[in-house]
């Protein structure tokens, strides 16, 4: 994996990732775990498609700037990648949804093996 450069708003972090896309993501993942409600095992609540996502994006976008910017060479370089927030965060929680979607069918699953 490589080595990325992300910045956004007040921040600014190394990530380790496949690709620039990754780091972005990643750094949205970082934001939006402190600000996301957590359920008793500690997962994750995704906004369910049809809610607002900006209600649950507001706290966060007071750390993050409307665009979050990724390089290989270094913060506050003018060649690096740019992504807008917003899209990034839809695409996070599309993923988190997905993870969700996938946690429950395996726990069905094992459920019915377990009862079978």
């Amino acid at each position: 994996m490589a080595k990325f450069y992300v910045q956004s708003g007040e921040l600014a972090e190394v990530i380790h990732a496949v690709d620039s896309q990754a780091a972005a993501l990643w750094l949205m993942n970082t934001v939006m775990e402190t600000f996301f409600p957590a359920v008793a095992d500690t997962k994750l609540v995704p906004v369910e498609i049809g809610s607002d996502p900006f209600e649950y994006l507001e706290d966060g976008l007071l750390l993050l700037g409307e665009e979050i910017f990724v390089s290989e060479q270094g913060f506050d370089r003018q060649d690096s990648d740019q992504f807008d927030s917003i899209e990034i965060f839809t695409e996070w929680n599309e993923l988190i949804l997905a993870v969700a979607k996938l946690e429950k069918s395996f726990s069905a699953e094992n459920e019915e093996l377990a009862i079978g």
